[in-house]
Protein backbone atom coordinates (compact mmCIF):
# COMPACT_ATOMS: atom_id res chain seq x y z
CA UNK A 1 0.00 0.00 0.00
CA UNK A 2 1.18 3.13 -0.93
CA UNK A 3 0.28 5.21 1.96
CA UNK A 4 0.62 9.59 1.64
CA UNK A 5 -0.57 10.50 5.36
CA UNK A 6 -0.73 8.07 8.20
CA UNK A 7 -1.39 9.23 11.96
CA UNK A 8 -2.84 8.74 15.30
CA UNK A 9 -5.03 11.31 15.90
CA UNK A 10 -7.37 12.39 19.43
CA UNK A 11 -11.00 12.04 18.71
CA UNK A 12 -11.79 14.50 21.01
CA UNK A 13 -9.54 17.32 19.99
CA UNK A 14 -8.55 15.64 16.22
CA UNK A 15 -4.98 16.56 16.85
CA UNK A 16 -2.24 14.97 15.77
CA UNK A 17 -0.77 12.41 18.48
CA UNK A 18 2.13 10.85 16.45
CA UNK A 19 2.55 10.33 12.64
CA UNK A 20 3.17 6.89 12.19
CA UNK A 21 5.61 4.60 9.21
CA UNK A 22 4.04 1.57 7.43
CA UNK A 23 4.47 -0.53 10.41
CA UNK A 24 1.88 0.19 11.91
CA UNK A 25 0.21 -1.30 9.52
CA UNK A 26 1.41 -4.60 11.13
CA UNK A 27 -0.41 -3.17 14.33
CA UNK A 28 -3.70 -5.30 15.23
CA UNK A 29 -6.77 -3.84 14.25
CA UNK A 30 -7.84 -4.40 17.76
CA UNK A 31 -5.81 -1.41 18.69
CA UNK A 32 -8.30 1.06 18.26
CA UNK A 33 -10.32 -0.82 20.76
CA UNK A 34 -7.55 -0.58 23.39
CA UNK A 35 -7.45 3.04 22.30
CA UNK A 36 -11.06 4.77 22.13
CA UNK A 37 -9.94 8.13 22.15
CA UNK A 38 -7.57 8.08 19.56
CA UNK A 39 -8.40 7.50 15.47
CA UNK A 40 -6.74 6.46 12.77
CA UNK A 41 -6.23 8.69 9.67
CA UNK A 42 -4.97 7.20 6.58
CA UNK A 43 -4.29 8.44 2.53
CA UNK A 44 -3.07 5.86 0.20
CA UNK A 45 -2.71 6.32 -3.46
CA UNK A 46 -4.65 2.79 -3.48
CA UNK A 47 -8.02 4.65 -2.18
CA UNK A 48 -7.57 7.44 -5.16
CA UNK A 49 -8.79 4.82 -7.73
CA UNK A 50 -11.24 3.63 -6.07
CA UNK A 51 -12.89 7.04 -5.88
CA UNK A 52 -12.57 7.23 -2.01
CA UNK A 53 -10.91 9.87 0.30
CA UNK A 54 -8.78 9.17 3.23
CA UNK A 55 -9.76 6.43 5.18
CA UNK A 56 -10.43 6.81 9.39
CA UNK A 57 -10.51 3.50 11.49
CA UNK A 58 -11.73 3.60 14.82
CA UNK A 59 -14.48 2.21 17.53
CA UNK A 60 -17.22 3.54 18.01
CA UNK A 61 -17.98 3.05 21.81
CA UNK A 62 -21.95 3.40 20.91
CA UNK A 63 -21.92 0.16 18.82
CA UNK A 64 -18.97 -1.53 20.38
CA UNK A 65 -17.37 -1.76 16.99
CA UNK A 66 -14.36 -1.29 14.74
CA UNK A 67 -15.14 0.70 12.06
CA UNK A 68 -13.88 2.71 8.61
CA UNK A 69 -14.98 6.09 7.84
CA UNK A 70 -14.25 7.83 4.39
CA UNK A 71 -15.72 9.39 1.77
CA UNK A 72 -16.82 8.13 -2.16
CA UNK A 73 -17.10 10.49 -4.81
CA UNK A 74 -20.14 9.16 -6.61
CA UNK A 75 -23.18 10.99 -7.47
CA UNK A 76 -25.97 11.20 -5.42
CA UNK A 77 -28.34 9.40 -7.78
CA UNK A 78 -26.25 5.75 -6.24
CA UNK A 79 -28.44 6.39 -3.23
CA UNK A 80 -30.38 2.86 -3.60
CA UNK A 81 -27.98 0.78 -5.61
CA UNK A 82 -25.10 1.52 -2.22
CA UNK A 83 -27.75 1.64 0.29
CA UNK A 84 -29.13 -1.92 -1.31
CA UNK A 85 -25.41 -3.27 -0.98
CA UNK A 86 -24.65 -2.52 2.07
CA UNK A 87 -27.68 -3.79 3.71
CA UNK A 88 -27.31 -7.03 1.44
CA UNK A 89 -23.18 -7.12 1.79
CA UNK A 90 -22.66 -6.96 5.67
CA UNK A 91 -23.83 -8.64 8.51
CA UNK A 92 -27.02 -7.12 10.16
CA UNK A 93 -26.01 -5.19 13.30
CA UNK A 94 -26.20 -2.14 15.34
CA UNK A 95 -23.75 0.24 13.92
CA UNK A 96 -22.89 -2.44 10.67
CA UNK A 97 -22.98 1.06 8.20
CA UNK A 98 -24.05 4.17 7.45
CA UNK A 99 -24.37 6.38 3.82
CA UNK A 100 -25.11 9.91 3.52
CA UNK A 101 -24.79 11.76 0.26
CA UNK A 102 -22.96 15.59 0.98
CA UNK A 103 -23.88 17.79 -1.31
CA UNK A 104 -21.38 20.48 -0.01
CA UNK A 105 -18.92 17.92 -0.88
CA UNK A 106 -20.41 16.40 -3.69
CA UNK A 107 -19.33 12.77 -2.05
CA UNK A 108 -20.73 10.14 0.02
CA UNK A 109 -20.26 9.99 3.58
CA UNK A 110 -20.18 6.13 4.46
CA UNK A 111 -19.25 4.35 7.50
CA UNK A 112 -18.71 0.47 7.55
CA UNK A 113 -18.55 -1.72 10.54
CA UNK A 114 -15.27 -3.97 9.80
CA UNK A 115 -17.05 -6.64 12.20
CA UNK A 116 -19.92 -6.73 9.74
CA UNK A 117 -18.21 -7.44 7.21
CA UNK A 118 -18.46 -11.34 6.21
CA UNK A 119 -14.47 -11.77 5.34
CA UNK A 120 -13.33 -9.83 9.10
CA UNK A 121 -12.10 -12.32 11.74
CA UNK A 122 -11.47 -9.89 13.73
CA UNK A 123 -7.69 -10.62 14.36
CA UNK A 124 -6.66 -8.89 11.56
CA UNK A 125 -3.51 -6.18 11.21
CA UNK A 126 -3.98 -2.82 10.39
CA UNK A 127 -2.82 -3.62 6.78
CA UNK A 128 -4.97 -6.25 6.21
CA UNK A 129 -8.09 -4.89 7.45
CA UNK A 130 -7.40 -1.64 4.87
CA UNK A 131 -7.34 -4.81 2.43
CA UNK A 132 -10.59 -6.15 3.14
CA UNK A 133 -12.09 -2.60 2.84
CA UNK A 134 -10.49 -1.73 -0.55
CA UNK A 135 -11.66 -5.27 -1.37
CA UNK A 136 -15.00 -4.37 -0.17
CA UNK A 137 -15.39 -1.17 -2.06
CA UNK A 138 -13.92 -3.05 -5.53
CA UNK A 139 -16.83 -5.45 -5.24
CA UNK A 140 -19.47 -2.51 -4.37
CA UNK A 141 -18.65 0.21 -7.36
CA UNK A 142 -18.16 -3.09 -9.27
CA UNK A 143 -21.53 -4.37 -8.83
CA UNK A 144 -23.23 -0.94 -8.73
CA UNK A 145 -21.49 -0.20 -12.02
CA UNK A 146 -19.43 2.66 -10.60
CA UNK A 147 -16.20 1.38 -11.64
Amino acid sequence: MQITAFDRCNKETEEIIAALDQSFLKQPIGYVEQNPIEYIYVEAKEFASRKMDAVVIEFDDMFKVKTALFGLTLQKKYSNPIKTYLRSHLTPMLGSSSAMFNGQEGLWEINIAFDAMESFEGSETMGEALEKLLAFVDDLLKEINAA
